[in-house]
């Protein structure tokens, strides 16, 4: 059996759970200059890594990191020339990150879904990466090398090496494993994996502690490097904080330029840095707070997770069932575990359902999440595509009432002009189609009718995503106290002397002379709430396949462009009920035929479910209606 398997596996998902959402006073207490665990800053040395791959993928947020990061370091006093900063193509002044414009302000969502919301709605341009005071290096395997070939060699006992990763990461091979995790560097199949990392660090002069934040995808895959390159027990050398596990992307990636959704790992680690100092506080606070669908974990964990689970094996039992019943033990002394138990009690306040007690009650609740995580991003989709047809319909009206405007528009013209003239024109263009919009009071009202279902059901099923992450996180923290009691009372000598070094290298902090104030996010809304917002975004169904009828049968019937000609009907179905057949064509509502391409699905979705619609059809050349 392998040493180091993952059982504890999160699915999609959550229960019918209730708890109080309610606010609860701020746990943070701002630390006092000079925490017991921070390090001399004139002993910090640091690597900040910033790959982004290719310009279209390297994006603003990147940077952002970059400089927060660079911001806490500095002001911590770590010298400048103790951080180096690996970032894209470094100093080459060719264009190499990707930032967006912002949608135009007002009228701007009527761009949504057309062919004109990226170009001229929220145009990309791309720019060489500059930050301000550094000299940048270029983020290749040979930069990387050439640093600790030469300022890594001359680190002295007593240092401590922080390396920092804000970028995309790539999952292993299935013969690699967790090992062929890698951070994705500049330029074409460029790469840095988990195994080529630890190579890197063997050469750094023993005694040297590295700490590693990592925000990429598949982040976790890293926490390997603990191991080393002969998969000893850890030696605490080396740990890290990772913004996910070895098999989950990460979230926070955007090439917006203002800031505006600057959300993910990095953002919510680096303000519980700026509030606490503390490393391991502002783990706490990232596994709180982070609104995303990550799961922040730190080497510590992966190690007893590991740990467990190998104990599982030996005595021939289910991971699960070997946790729950240490957990058992646990609780039988709550006094001993009272942090670990309030922190999954302020889990499931932050995310609006009760936190478990079992590893067991986790899996059931990650087991039944997909019944309604899944249909609600079906409902989110379906609502997107459906205002995506009414805006550009609505586009393409404006469009014909305007001749002056379809030249300015041709994809050749507007794929040339800076991004600031492009957003210019994207605003110009808004400043006139909202006003005629809103001249067409039903229109109008459809689209805020389809934006707003949209709306709601996305956050509502990213809401979902977030609660899956959330169990997981709850998975990691019940994990660790079943570990401890393992360690504790049946663990050997070199194990939990292996936890207390993985500990004390994560106890690391930034002596910063101010620091921020910081609190609790809003709590999501309880999950019980989410279920009946499920029901709301609930679309009614016809179940038929369907294109726009061609243009000579229209031109023959004299039908409008809403008009489509049935592809199949599904079984089971209200259309089969009803009657309808392939190559029948549905006109509409009597009196209300439809009058553009594909308002069909808007009008259908609209519905409401378990009432009768009559529609006219063309069936051969007879006109007969049915009841839907």
């Amino acid at each position: 059996m392998p040493s180091r398997v993952h059982l504890f596996v999160g699915g999609l998902v959550l229960a019918t759970m209730l708890a109080s959402s309610c606010a609860t006073p701020s746990p943070y207490v701002r630390p006092p200059t000079g925490d017991d665990t921070s390090v001399d800053p004139a002993r910090v040395h640091a690597v900040l890594i910033n790959g982004g791959g290719r310009r279209a993928s390297n994006y603003q947020s990147h940077v952002i990191h970059l400089r927060e990061v660079l911001d806490l370091l500095r002001a911590a006093g770590v010298p400048d020339d103790q951080i180096a900063v690996f970032a894209s193509d470094g100093e080459d002044p060719g264009v190499d990150l990707a930032t967006r414009e912002l949608r135009p302000e007002g009228d701007g969502w009527l761009l949504d879904g057309t062919s004109l919301e990226n170009s001229i709605g929220r145009p990309m341009e791309y720019v060489s990466t500059q930050i301000d005071g550094v000299a940048l290096r270029p983020a290749t395997q040979e930069a990387l090398g050439d640093w600790f070939s030469a300022e890594g060699a001359d680190l002295e006992e007593g240092d401590v090496l922080f390396v920092y990763v804000t970028d995309h990461g790539t999952r292993g091979s299935e013969d690699a494993g967790a090992r062929g995790n890698a951070i994705s560097l500049w330029g074409f199949k460029e790469s840095l994996t988990v195994d080529e990392l630890a190579g890197m660090l063997e050469s750094v002069p023993e005694g040297i502690r590295v700490v590693t934040l990592m925000s990429q995808c598949y982040s976790g895959g890293f926490a390997q490097l603990a191991y080393g390159l002969d998969d000893a027990l850890p030696s605490g050398r080396v740990c890290g904080y990772f913004s996910t596990s070895a098999d989950r992307e990460a979230y926070g990636c955007h090439p917006e330029n203002r800031g505006v959704d600057n959300i993910g790992h990095s953002i919510r680690f680096l303000e519980g840095l700026r509030g606490l100092g503390s490393f391991p506080k502002a783990h706490v606070f990232t596994v709180v707070n982070d609104h995303t669908p990550d799961v922040p974990l730190r080497t510590s964990d992966e190690f007893l997770r590991e740990t467990l689970e190998r104990a599982a094996w030996e005595e021939g039992r289910d991971p699960i069932e070997y946790g729950d019943a240490l957990l058992a033990e646990a609780w039988g002394d709550p006094g001993r575990y009272e942090r670990q138990i309030r922190l999954l009690d302020r889990i499931g306040r932050g995310f609006g359902f009760a936190s478990p007690r079992s590893l067991k009650e986790v899996e059931e609740r990650l087991g039944r999440l997909p019944k309604v995580a899944e249909p609600l991003a079906k409902y989110s989709e379906a609502w997107r595509g459906a205002q995506s047809d009414l805006a550009r319909a609505n586009l393409e009206r404006f469009l014909r009432a305007h001749p002056e405007w379809p030249p300015r528009l041709k994809r050749s013209e507007i794929s040339v002009l800076p991004a600031d003239s492009a957003r210019a024109l994207g605003s110009e263009l808004v400043a006139e189609l909202g006003p005629a919009t809103r001249d067409d009071p039903e229109t109008f009202e459809r689209l805020e009718k389809l934006q707003n279902r949209s709306s709601v059901a996305e956050k509502a099923s990213y809401r979902m995503d977030v609660r899956e992450a959330a169990l997981q996180r709850m998975q990691t923290l019940l994990i660790e106290v079943a570990a401890d009691v393992y360690l504790r009372t049946r663990g050997t000598a070199q194990e939990r002397q292996a936890r207390a070094d993985l500990l004390a290298c994560e106890d690391f902090a930034l002596r910063l002379p101010e620091y921020a104030r910081l609190e609790d996010r809003e709590a999501f809304p309880a999950y019980a709430d989410d279920l009946e917002v499920a029901r709301e975004v609930l679309p009614a169904w016809m179940g038929i396949q369907f294109r726009q009828a061609p243009p000579e049968t229209r031109a023959e019937h004299g039908l409008s462009e809403g008009a489509v000609s049935v592809q199949r009907v599904f079984p089971s179905s209200p259309a089969l009920a009803a009657g309808i057949e392939p190559g029948d064509v549905i006109l509409g509502p009597p009196g209300r035929h439809f009058t553009e391409p594909r308002q069909i699905r808007e009008w259908t979705m609209l519905s409401r479910i378990d009432e009768p619609y009559r529609l006219d059809i063309l069936r051969g050349s007879e006109r007969i209606q049915r009841t839907l």
